[in-house]
């Protein structure tokens, strides 16, 4: 998870091949790969990590979901959750 963290594509790429079951695993707290990849919005790894079969379902012990940051292409409406109209107010 470190590899994502860092932003380090290839080095995650290498960790995938010599160990696929890493697309499957669990860290402290029960927190996936696939949670990490989402938290720091590295849509290949997202990628990667989905084709090795990783859980996109999967909880972590305190019962959280897979999250991914917003992107500037998501709705305000849904990122902000405020119900209003971020990006025009008018």
């Amino acid at each position: 998870m470190d590899s994502i963290r860092r932003g380090d594509p290839t080095a995650f790429k290498q960790l995938l091949r010599e160990s696929p079951k890493t697309a499957r695993g669990q860290g402290p707290g029960g927190s996936t790969p696939l949670m990490y990849a989402a938290l720091y919005g590295d849509a290949l790894s997202v990628g990667l990590l989905l084709d090795q079969g990783a859980d996109s379902n999967a909880r972590n012990d305190a019962g959280a979901k897979n999250q991914r940051a917003p992107t500037p292409s998501d709705n305000p409406l849904t990122v902000c959750g405020s119900g209003r109209n971020t990006t025009n107010p008018g």
